[in-house]
């Protein structure tokens, strides 16, 4: 019976194998092979509604125990990858695990799914309670599960996705143990470490993959040459030398490898070298795909109409109270010091520093079903603007229940500021300034896990520095609210507690000098920036960016507009 779709699909004829499928199936319902084959082609064919819902049914008329449970069970992952319909799934599973007494492969399958859907959304934080409620079903899994291995792998992940730090590196530390040839998960242990300020115990399992692997590839040393470089191994140059010559290697380890040469180059004060290794790396990524600086401009230009608009005519807002807790938006370029403005404010009793969450902009592509900021701004609404509000505050409420503030320092939402004035229009927004081209500079030379396309090419770089500061300027200048606080890092470290003190004020906190200590703080920061908020309040980057000046000519200019700007502002 199954014979023909078989031959169909062996010929990659998915299409007439689905058909053969669905014909046979109306007089065969009952053959789980047939079901299960015929869904798979409906993949193939993308007929992805009918294969979903046909493995929504299996799924929950098969048992554990079934032969064709596994398959079913991948499949149904594959059909929410491919789609995204992450959370339907996951209903499926949950009412299917309730009925079959909590069996540990549901509970492994729905972490899974959240995991997946994590990765899918990016590297940003997000609150939700599916990883909550994923993390509790991990955690009662039985030890004899046979499977307990790699479930404590997925939940060491969402550990640390959730910066439970604590459990985190006590549960790497145990599956590392029993599993020391697991290269993949001794790499995301050196990550986990790392992101969270772990310096030594990040520096010691740099080393000891190193020494164990001599082609472990770059990112042990690219750690090494962020966290501790005097710790390098001696011959770490001529090992990521090589590995970057040769192109049969990952394009990611090979950027990597660039960017560890150039940090090694950099810190021997050999800024030509360093320089020259930024660009090939940059020119690695640039491959991977192509990118058109004309698409972001374009966004910028409708969003500046847009805001232009709103001011005209009035946004249209929904009936609130003030509800708590109040966000604080941190918005500005990378490498502004937006971390270091963090600090200062989340070490208040009163504040939450959530970090770079992703929930803001999440919410409300959920609720306007669309991905551009323009659109969204377009469709807004009052009842969607009630919804977005709501469920914003609620996640908030998520990451600290008892903060009167919530610091939300996502850099991206400084292409949402006209949704954000639409939504929250008290709310403070810290725009975060910083020269220019130590700005742009900072971010060439950086290596983001998710990398800044537009900074690949240097003309590039500046246009987009460029729109960026126009499109906030347009911002300032639409501001009936007075929510905007410009701070400008060089003013901050020269006089902390003058710009402190105002800051608080923009915020209604109240002052307290303490918080300029904030590097005492046992809060962590998961940014580029990690290290640099570790130490008191300092002016060492201020010029740091004049080292490069012989080659980034085309950032030049951007010196040239600050100077004209801060006259402007003096007289």
């Amino acid at each position: 019976m199954t014979a023909e779709v078989k031959k169909a699909m062996s010929a990659g004829e998915f299409a007439f194998a689905a058909d053969v499928g669905a014909r046979l199936l109306k007089t065969h319902s009952r053959n789980t092979l047939l079901s299960v084959m015929t869904s798979v082609a409906e993949i193939h064919a993308k007929r992805f509604s009918r294969a979903g819902a046909r493995l929504k049914r299996l799924i929950a008329d098969v048992s554990p125990s079934d032969q064709y449970f596994a398959p079913i069970l991948q499949n149904l992952h594959e059909y929410a990858r491919i789609t995204g319909d992450f959370s339907a799934v996951v209903q499926v599973l949950e009412s299917k695990r309730q009925k079959q007494n909590a069996h540990p492969i549901y509970s492994e399958a729905i972490a899974n799914l959240v995991l997946e859907r994590l990765n899918r959304q990016g590297m940003a934080r997000l609150y939700s309670k599916d990883i909550f409620h994923a993390i509790e079903l991990l955690e009662k899994l039985p030890e004899d599960y046979p499977r307990a291995r790699e479930a404590k792998e997925v939940l060491a992940r969402l550990y640390v996705h959730c910066e439970v730090t604590d459990k985190a590196f006590s549960l790497l530390t145990e599956l590392v143990a029993s599993n020391p040839d697991d290269r993949a998960l001794r790499l995301f242990q050196i990550s986990a470490l790392a992101i969270s300020g772990e310096v030594e115990a990040a520096k010691k399992c740099a080393l000891s993959l190193i020494d164990d692997y001599t082609d472990i590839g770059p990112r042990p040393y690219l750690v090494l040459c962020y966290l501790s470089p005097l710790a390098l191994p001696e011959n770490s140059e001529q090992v990521l030398e090589a590995y970057l010559a040769d192109t049969r290697n990952p394009v990611i380890d090979r950027f990597q490898a660039a960017f560890a040469l150039g940090a090694m180059a950099e810190s021997r004060n050999d800024m030509k070298t360093a320089f020259s290794r930024y660009q090939t790396g940059h020119a690695i990524s640039a491959a991977i795909a192509p990118y058109d600086i004309n698409k972001d401009l374009t966004s910028f230009e409708r969003i500046r109409a847009l805001l232009n608009q709103t001011v005209q005519h009035g946004e249209p807002r929904s009936i609130h109270t003030d509800e708590a807790p109040t966000p604080i938006f941190i918005v500005g370029m990378p490498r502004s010091a937006s971390t270091l403005a963090e600090s200062i404010l989340g070490a208040h009793a009163d504040v939450h520093g959530a970090g770079e969450i992703g929930d803001f902009g999440h919410i409300v592509w959920e609720v306007t079903g669309v991905k551009d900021v323009a659109d969204q701004m377009a469709k807004l609404g009052k009842a969607e603007i009630h919804e977005i509000r709501r469920r914003y505050l609620a996640a908030l409420r998520g990451y600290a229940p008892d903060a009167r503030f919530v610091i939300d320092k996502n850099l991206g939402n400084f292409t949402r500021v006209g949704l954000i004035r639409m939504i929250f229009p008290t709310a403070p927004i810290v725009y975060m300034r910083r020269n220019p081209v130590a700005t742009c500079v900072s971010i060439y030379t950086t290596p983001f896990v998710n990398s800044m396309r537009y900074a690949d090419n240097l003309d590039d770089l500046a246009a987009y520095y460029r729109a960026a500061e126009e499109l906030m300027a347009e911002f300032v200048d639409t501001d009936k609210h007075n929510t905007v606080f410009e701070l400008e890092y060089e003013t901050l470290v020269a006089e902390p507690e003058t710009v402190g003190r105002a800051l608080f004020a923009h915020c209604g906190i109240n002052w307290d000098s303490s918080c300029l200590e904030f590097y005492r703080s046992e809060k962590v920061s998961r940014t580029a920036s990690m290290l640099q908020v570790r130490r008191p309040l300092n002016s060492d980057s201020v010029a740091k960016w004049r080292r490069f000046e012989p080659y980034i000519g085309p950032l030049m200019m951007l010196d040239d507009d600050h100077g004209a700007v801060q006259k402007m502002r003096a007289s």
